[in-house]
């Protein structure tokens, strides 16, 4: 396939297009029953964990037992460092790159696990799903009813250009490091717009403008004989 035009100019050659079922393992999970649930223990995560975590937002969390998340892993295996789950329903399409091999484990119609391997970067592959390209795609392929569905079959045939595995980290570190910044200068402006709000309170609500400001409200001319 043709290659992007904006480059690490270390790098060259063409890069590989296939579907994304073809280079990676795309399943589920095993069910778990809401009365199964629990208010610690394992991690279980439903579409609503995921869409807070990339909102950046806090969310009511769900549990279950290690002993459950030991007899279900059993059958369909343990989520792993890389892996992706990706949000099947509601918001379709979001990611969440699994940061650590610690026990894990998430709703089965809620979500999609994408399986890391040997050929495709985690982290590569998290920023495409929330590329614009593949924002383009999804609305191509999803339901058009009230409701929205990406499922297994859809994500396997999903059409994914990669390039070597060295280009893939390169690409990765860089956009990691962009996240990085803008999440500094967000934070710098939101302590730059709380100081603004104080000098503001600080310069304008003296005693004599908020009576000044009261005898406007008023009227023109008019005289107000108070205390403030």
């Amino acid at each position: 396939m043709a290659v992007p035009k904006l480059r690490f100019k270390e790098f060259d050659g063409d890069w590989t297009s296939k579907q994304l079922g073809k280079i990676i393992g795309i399943s589920s999970a095993s069910r778990v029953f809401k009365e199964q649930w629990q208010d610690s223990g394992v991690p279980f995560f439903r579409t609503s964990d995921v869409v807070s975590i990339f909102k950046n937002k806090e969310n009511e969390k769900a549990y279950i037992s290690l002993e459950l998340f030991e007899e279900l892993a059993k059958k369909s295996g343990k989520i792993k460092q890389g892996d992706l789950l990706v949000t099947g329903g509601g918001s379709i399409g979001i990611p969440y790159l699994v940061p650590n091999d610690q026990p894990l484990y998430f709703k089965d119609a809620d979500l999609l696990w994408m399986k890391s391997s040997g050929i495709v970067e985690g982290s590569f592959l998290y920023n495409f799903f929330i590329s614009p390209k593949f924002r383009e795609y999804l609305k191509s392929i999803s339901h058009t009813g009230t409701i929205s569905h990406f499922t297994i079959e859809q994500a396997k045939a999903t059409p994914f250009g990669f390039p070597s595995k060295e280009e893939q980290t390169k690409i990765a570190s860089f956009l990691s490091a962009v996240d990085e910044k803008i999440s500094q200068l967000t934070q710098k402006h939101a302590l730059l717009s709380q100081y603004k709000q104080g000098m503001m309170q600080s310069c304008l609500a003296s005693r004599f403008v908020l009576k000044r400001m009261m005898e406007v409200s008023l009227g023109s001319g008019r005289k107000l004989d108070l205390e403030i």
